[in-house]
């Protein structure tokens, strides 16, 4: 196991789940489990039943990230300590933004509208369920798939990593097909050869992201507006040339532009805030270092002032 547990000053036992859910959360983040990744127990905590199983917590004085895991079904947590690995190039600021940027990110909304394929079926207004029992027209319709890929990857989201069993989950609910694993393991190869997915490097098959194909159904590429016609030059002896009317800039093409740049800018704005997290958190950091240097300094003024 590439994630090893210490117990620290504490004597207590190291739950049972606790590497798990730290897999969990480094997959989910992108991070290679083969680095030798070191986690430090510190002491059990008291939660509520809504606490989440895993949270990011903050940067702490020691250089290390606070990590609350809950494995169990009760609301004990234990807080843990998170380094980066030796000799990986993976600074402690960019870990903790990293981390700190999956855990925030919106759960999937299931009760999203699917659109329904084409051709099939009269389902009632608002519903998602097309009248269709073959999987593969689901995944050849297009709407169909902007809907489904929508609903995984929001707005401001399409980078990130998602489990393939959240994949699954996501086409049995769109479809409410009665599927076994392997037909949801044919349906993600297909999405993976369609180039709507791509699976994530050495996650052992556990996460997907978006492909190309996929990124281009969200964000399709915006439109260049129409060119205007040159100018014909005035003929001699002959009256001078009217300038024609330019033609009309289609409505769906100036939209189709204003999105993507909106979401151009919410990814930006997005970024910035993580980095302004971490420069605050850093920020606070070192003006707790910085505390009892001036204290001491202070001090040997005081006595130089004394001897003097």
């Amino acid at each position: 196991m590439p994630i090893t547990v210490e117990r620290g000053g504490h004597t207590h036992p190291v739950p049972e789940g606790i590497e798990k859910l730290l897999e969990e959360l480094l997959l989910g983040s992108g991070y290679n489990l083969d680095l030798e990744w070191l986690l430090y127990m510190g002491p059990a905590v008291k939660g509520r039943p809504e606490m989440p199983r895993i949270k990011v917590v903050r940067l702490t004085h020691h250089r290390s990230i606070e990590i609350r895991l809950r494995p169990g079904d009760n609301t004990t947590a234990r807080v843990c300590y998170l380094r980066p690995p030796k000799n990986s190039g993976i600074t402690l600021d960019e870990l903790f933004m990293v981390l700190k940027g999956e855990q925030d990110r919106p759960e999937v909304n299931l009760t999203q509208i699917f659109p329904m394929p084409q051709g099939h079926g009269n389902g009632a207004e608002g519903g998602h369920l097309p009248h269709s029992t073959d999987l593969a027209e689901f995944l050849s319709d297009e709407e169909w798939l902007k809907g489904f890929l929508k609903a995984l990857w929001p707005l401001g989201h399409l980078e990130q990593k998602m489990e393939v069993d959240q994949v699954n989950q996501t086409i049995l609910f769109a479809t409410e097909l009665s599927l076994d694993e392997r037909q949801l393991r044919q349906a993600i190869k297909k999405l993976i050869n369609g180039g709507y997915l791509e699976r994530v490097p050495k996650s052992h098959g556990q996460f997907v992201r978006l492909g190309p194909q996929g990124k281009k159904l969200l964000v399709p590429p915006a439109r260049k507006p129409a060119k205007e016609k040159a100018l014909p030059l005035p003929a001699e002896p002959g009256p001078v040339a009217t300038e024609p009317k330019s033609e009309p800039v289609e409505v769906a093409s100036v939209a189709t532009t204003l999105a993507s740049v909106e979401m151009a800018i919410s990814q930006e704005i997005a970024g910035l805030q993580q980095k302004l997290v971490a420069l605050e958190e850093r920020a606070r950091l070192i003006e707790e270092e910085a505390r009892p240097i001036r204290e001491r300094h202070a001090k040997l003024t005081e006595a130089l002032h004394l001897l003097s």
